[in-house]
């Protein structure tokens, strides 16, 4: 499966093509999307001398990239909790340092702090290796055809197995932790505004809508134009009709 995240755009300035390090993103996002850590962080880490040499009008879209690509690094050494408000407000808090970076050394400076502070968040977790794998592979590949299946057959272990082992980790079922992926990165894109509901449903990963709202409703009990109303601050956007 493809690894999520910002590829080359084909019509951006050739100026920007020679200052951005395209080559080393890629290879991360190569690295990530097949959970190789080590390599990923030598990526990220090989970037940080071509992003301090950034022109300044060069940084403010360089920092958008740089905060996807630690987005995809985080999702992986992080894998999100279903309760951890605390891991979305500081993803939060991040974005708008990114956004608000003047220079190419404050630029860098963050993303390496933004590696340190992952890792260090990693060593500190007594999750099992195996389930932290797991879940790591579902962030990257949530917006896919996903399933137990898939899952197991890229960790190379049996079915019954790992979904046993995930079970009495989690609390919850590998097909239920995929679900919940999908519906917690469906809020930030329906509050984000800017697409249909029915848009955001296949973004996330759902071929139908039906489905979409089906889990959507059992894991945050509203429907989700009930819940792009209650918190998004704009009038929402169209997408399937209305529903309580």
């Amino acid at each position: 499966m493809a690894p999520r995240g910002r590829g080359r755009p084909t019509d951006e300035p050739s100026a920007f093509e020679d200052q951005y390090p395209w080559e080393l993103h890629e290879r991360a996002l190569e690295h990530l999307g097949r959970l190789e850590v080590a390599e990923a962080r030598e990526a990220l880490g090989a970037m940080l001398p071509r992003l301090r040499t950034l022109a300044p009008e060069k940084v403010r879209p360089a920092g958008f990239l740089a905060f996807d690509l630690i987005g995809q690094f985080r999702s992986l050494m992080e894998p999100l909790s279903a309760s951890n408000g605390e891991w979305r407000a500081r993803r939060w808090k991040e974005a708008r340092a990114f956004a608000a970076s003047q220079s190419g050394p404050a630029l860098a400076a963050l993303l390496q702090a933004a590696v340190a502070d992952s890792l260090y968040a990693h060593s500190r977790s007594p999750e099992n290796p195996l389930v932290a794998r797991a879940r790591a592979f579902i962030e990257q590949n949530y917006a896919c055809k996903l399933s137990l299946r898939h899952v197991a057959e890229f960790l190379n272990v049996s079915r019954n197995y790992l979904s046993g082992l995930f079970r009495k980790e989690c609390g919850r079922t590998i097909t239920e932790h995929i679900h919940q992926t999908r519906v917690k990165r469906a809020e930030a894109l329906l509050v984000a505004g800017g697409r249909t509901i029915s848009e955001v449903a296949y973004q996330v990963g759902y071929q139908n809508y039906r489905d979409f709202y089906r889990n959507f409703v059992k894991f945050e009990k509203s429907s989700p134009t009930r819940f792009r109303r209650n918190r998004s601050p704009q009038r929402p956007a169209p997408g399937a009709p209305a529903q309580a």
